[in-house]
C-alpha cells in the first residue's frame, strides 16, 4: 500500500532502500524481476544500497537506513528528513557519498519525533512555494537550505499532517494529487494559483500514508 520507502529513483539508477523496519524490507524480492526488466529495457540501472542484517539494533544510527518518504529530490538538492524513526544519519551519509560525485548537494532535515517521515509535515508543488508544519521540523524554516528562505510558505497544521494532508505527490508543477478531505489546505494552494487534484484518500490515511506514500516514479524526466 505505501511503496515509496523502498525506492529512490535519481537520474538513470533506481535504488533499492532498506527500511529500520524489518517486514517492509520484503518487498524487494517480490518486485525485483519486473523492476529490473523496467530498467534494462529503459536505459538504467538498478542497484541496492547495502542490506542491513536481521539481528542488528534498529535504532542503531550507523545502520544504513533510507527511507522514501524522507526524501526530496529538487533538481540537484536533496532534502532527507531525520526523525530517528525512518532513515538514519549512516543512510544519509551513504546517499551523499553516492551522490555528490555526480553535483548532487544532499541535506539533513531535523524532525520533531511526532513524525515517521518529512513528507508527513512538507510539499512543494513548485519551485518558490512550499507547505509545512514547521514546529515540526528542528529550526523551523531555518532547518531547510539556504535558496529555499525566500520561498513562499504556507503553513500546515499538527492535525491535518497527522491526517496525511502535507502528503501530496506532484504529476506536474502546480499540479499535485491530494486527499479531498483537506478542504481548507487546497484553498489555501489553490490561493497560490495550484490546480490540485483531489482524491477521498482519508480511509487510506488511517493506516498512516497519503498519496506521496501510495506512489513512487520509476522514470523521472530530466
Amino acid at each position: 500500500m505505501f511503496e515509496r520507502d523502498n525506492t529512490l529513483v535519481i537520474e538513470d539508477e533506481i535504488i533499492d532502500t532498506y527500511c529500520r523496519i524489518q517486514c517492509r524490507r520484503k518487498s524487494h524480492e517480490l518486485m525485483y524481476r519486473d523492476i529490473t526488466k523496467h530498467a534494462e529495457e529503459n536505459g538504467q540501472y538498478h542497484l541496492a544500497m547495502p542490506r542491513p542484517s536481521i539481528h542488528v539494533d534498529q535504532s542503531d544510527e550507523t545502520i544504513p537506513y533510507l527511507e522514501g518518504g524522507d526524501v526530496f529530490i529538487l533538481d540537484k538538492d536533496i532534502l532527507v528528513g531525520h526523525a530517528g524513526i525512518g532513515s538514519s544519519y549512516a543512510g544519509i551519509e551513504w546517499l551523499r557519498n553516492r551522490l555528490e560525485p555526480k553535483g548532487y548537494r544532499v541535506h539533513t532535515i531535523e524532525l520533531s519525533r511526532k513524525f515517521i517521515h518529512l513528507d508527513c509535515v512538507f510539499m512543494t508543488p513548485r519551485p518558490g512555494l512550499a507547505a509545512c508544519n514547521l514546529d515540526g521540523v528542528k529550526g523551523g524554516k531555518a532547518a531547510f537550505p539556504a535558496f529555499m528562505q525566500d520561498w513562499t510558505w504556507i503553513d500546515v497544521t499538527e492535525k491535518e499532517c497527522k491526517a496525511m494532508g502535507a502528503n501530496s505527490v506532484n504529476l506536474a508543477p502546480n499540479k499535485p494529487i491530494i486527499g479531498s478531505e483537506h478542504t481548507r489546505l487546497i484553498a489555501e494552494l489553490e490561493k497560490h494559483g495550484v490546480e490540485c487534484i483531489t482524491l477521498p484518500y482519508a480511509t487510506t490515511s488511517m493506516f498512516g500514508g497519503g498519496p506521496r506514500c501510495s506512489t513512487h516514479p520509476l522514470k523521472r524526466k530530466a
